[in-house]
């Protein structure tokens, strides 16, 4: 560095005999870069990084829990990562409520024939009273054009209940089941599973 240069903060000036003076007769401060007495100063953290140079975080954690905001996004990401989780294992896929009864539905496809089952799953909450439970499966192909239909009717009285059809398997893509129970109506899809 060059004399002209400023110093950083808390470092003290070195006067030398024979400074120049501004035009109001003051001396101007001259100051000196010295390292090795800056180093000298320094806290034992400082005087370690300028001998070792830059030296990265080691391992995987390490280098995610460097500083506050990476620890913060690795708690996010962890967040996330539980809730997918919770989410995947105890979410029914295709469970829906007509009329106060859970319903779910799966079908799928062996040799030339779909089986399609709607459950109607056991309620803790159920009134007692029992209802009935009708449907009318469609199986559908890859345009949404009506392949085979079947009826299904049931009692729903608190405990779980299976409806069972069995369609020709033409192409089919999904199945769709129109479910009424009680007074309520509601659509339910599903996608034919081949596996």
């Amino acid at each position: 560095m060059t004399d002209d240069e400023e110093p950083s903060p808390g470092e003290e000036p070195d006067s030398l005999p024979g400074d120049a003076v501004d035009s109001n007769g003051r001396p101007t401060v001259v100051f000196h870069y010295n390292r090795e007495r800056r180093l000298a100063r320094a806290p034992e953290n400082v005087q370690r990084a300028y001998r070792e140079g830059y030296t990265p975080n080691k391992g995987f954690i390490k280098g995610l829990t460097a500083n506050a905001g990476l620890k913060s996004i690795l708690a996010v990401i962890v967040i996330l990562c539980a809730l997918i989780i919770f989410l995947t294992v105890t979410g029914t896929p295709g469970l829906i409520t007509v009329g106060g009864v859970p319903v779910r539905a799966k079908a799928f496809s062996f040799e030339d024939k779909v089986y399609f089952t709607l459950t109607c799953e056991k309620s803790p909450k159920f009134s007692g009273k029992s209802i009935s439970v009708s449907g009318s499966v469609q199986i559908l192909d890859a345009d949404g054009s009506v392949l085979d239909e079947r009826p299904l009717t049931g009692l729903y009285t608190g405990s779980e209940q299976l409806l069972r059809a069995v369609l020709r398997d033409e192409g089919s893509a999904s199945v769709r089941v129109l479910i009424t129970a009680g007074d309520a109506k509601r659509e339910l899809t599903v996608t034919v599973d081949r596996k």
